[in-house]
């Protein structure tokens, strides 16, 4: 496999991780929270806090990777457009 089709796997990997983290998160956090509440012998309290706080937790990670990413993209879209600019002008000087 060549270096550039890793790299597509693995943008692929970081990407689909995303999934599994909303879903494994709140789950396990709500397992937690279930077995907490059997050891106090409460009502589902801890289940529904474990798992909203989990969910909110993961939905917040998302969203800040989201911005860094889209802000990351911009920049090497500005460096692209930069250097284009910079060679065309060369090139116009040196006709």
């Amino acid at each position: 496999m060549s270096e550039s089709q890793w790299s597509e796997v693995n943008n692929a990997l970081w990407r689909g991780h995303g999934g599994f983290e909303l879903t494994l998160s709140p789950l396990l956090f709500g397992l937690l929270g279930w077995w907490i509440d059997r050891r106090l012998d409460t009502t589902p309290i801890f289940v529904i806090t474990l798992a909203v706080l989990a969910l909110v937790g993961v939905i917040v990670k998302i969203v800040f990777t989201y911005r860094y990413q889209m802000d990351l993209a911009l920049e090497q879209a500005q460096a692209r457009r930069a250097a284009a600019e910079a060679d065309l002008a060369a090139t116009e000087a040196h006709r």
